[in-house]
């Protein structure tokens, strides 16, 4: 499932950042973390169905970079 994280290039994310973050707050590891596609505005990432409703919840409280962001599933599934 692929989730939205309203932060991209222009904030100067990178896809270790996304990986780290959702297995820094989540119970996911790194290598469970699938395709991430990292716009100027915003990122899509892929993590396991069954995981996402924890990841969304786990980064929802925390920061990547520095910044709060938006996070909730993508709505172009």
């Amino acid at each position: 499932m692929r989730i939205f994280i309203g932060a991209g290039q222009r904030a100067g994310i990178r896809p270790k950042d996304l990986v780290g973050a959702i297995a820094n707050e989540s119970g996911l590891r790194g290598r469970d973390v699938g395709n991430i596609e990292i716009t100027p505005n915003f990122s899509l990432v892929e993590v396991p169905r069954h995981a996402a409703d924890e990841v969304i919840r786990a980064l929802r409280g925390s920061t990547i970079k520095g910044r709060r962001t938006t996070v909730r599933p993508d709505r172009n599934v």
